[in-house]
């Protein structure tokens, strides 16, 4: 006996969304009669967790340290293939001959999830379905969101009563879900950091409360990016009418722009979170010099035309279960050239 799901697209990966069908045909092979309870497909999401740590709440003994982990059912849809429904219910169930079977199915995503735990105070209703997602901390942490869509012929015997064929899907939801920063968000579109002169410079230049450049990163507003889509990012430097003679010129010597993502877990009563860095443009020895007057407030754009024709990388969205938060965030590093270089990073 063999059991096959021939899923249409799946082969060229194909990514499915909320309410989306999944079609395709479940391919029965009997190499005898056989007597079966009934056919069922089901369509699957869960999200789980896991972590590994030492200590007091998770010592085994002689210092082995246990995996706390945690996994909730985001929904679940199923569908009886055979018998028919119109079919008569059999109690001894029912005989398929030798041969070849084929079972056309259609099952759909739901648009929403419904993540039902044993705590009430946990239970989660009508969320927006996160996209399908495994990452893994090195010292042992995982979080997973996957979606799986199986099979399972129930058989009247005592051995193997169950046989199944299950297939993990690709799923990602609508927009603005689907971004990797999200107008969702608490955040605003514009950040700013200053330059300040340290009375330690080598300068002499006494430290004051004003700048005498501001870097500021903006984004469009809403601030919502997506992968393999340009960065709709704007860099400028600012500089402020202060007593900056005795720095000038300002030069820009490098430009680095990061990626940064970061995934937090709950398990159980346990929690952690780690971070991983994509380098998104890496520009060294520019040696441009940054307009300035002392007497107005001056913005001077950078590399807009570099800047703005940078990719995204492929990474996946934002998105927030009841124990995965997985989020991103711009980071930006500049050097400039005063007297010394100096850092700067938003």
């Amino acid at each position: 006996m063999e059991i096959y799901l021939d899923i249409q697209g799946i082969e060229s990966g194909r990514i499915f969304t909320p309410n989306e069908a999944v079609k395709g045909v479940v391919r029965l092979e009997l190499h005898r009669a056989t007597v079966v309870s009934d056919l069922t497909l089901s369509l699957e999401g869960t999200t789980r967790t896991a972590l590994i740590e030492k200590g007091p709440a998770f010592i085994l003994g002689n210092g082995v340290p246990k995996v706390a982990d945690e996994s909730h059912q985001l929904f679940k849809i199923s569908k009886v293939l055979f018998p028919p429904s119109n079919t008569p219910f059999i109690a001894r169930g029912y005989t398929l001959s030798e041969g070849q079977y084929a079972f056309p199915f259609e099952i759909n995503f739901p648009l929403l999830a419904e993540c039902s735990t044993s705590q009430p105070e946990l239970r989660h209703q009508e969320a927006i379905l996160p996209p399908s997602f495994e990452s893994r901390a090195v010292k042992g942490a995982h979080a997973s969101v996957a979606y799986t869509l199986r099979v399972a012929l129930k058989r009247r015997t005592h051995v193997r009563k169950v046989i199944s064929q299950e297939q993990n899907l690709s799923f990602l939801p609508f927009d603005p879900a689907a971004a990797l920063l999200s107008s969702l968000g608490t955040g605003s579109h514009i950040r700013q950091k200053g330059l300040y002169i340290s009375p330690q410079s080598s300068l002499g230049y006494s430290h004051t409360a004003l700048p005498i450049l501001l870097l500021e990163a903006k984004l469009s507003s809403p601030p919502v990016l997506y992968s393999r889509e340009r960065l709709p990012l704007q860099l400028c430097v600012r500089s402020l009418p202060t007593r900056i003679q005795h720095v000038l010129p300002i030069k820009l010597q490098s430009l680095l722009i990061n990626l940064r993502s970061t995934t937090d877990i709950l398990a159980d009563i346990h929690n952690t979170s780690w971070t991983s860095s994509r380098r998104v443009l890496e520009l060294h020895g520019l040696d441009d010099t940054i307009a300035c007057d002392r007497e107005s407030d001056v913005l001077s754009e950078i590399k807009p035309g570099v800047i703005q024709s940078v990719t995204l990388p492929d990474s996946p969205p934002s998105f927030t279960t009841c124990i995965i938060e997985h989020k991103h965030s711009l980071e930006i590093d500049a050097t400039f050239s005063l007297s010394e270089p100096t850092n700067l990073s938003v």
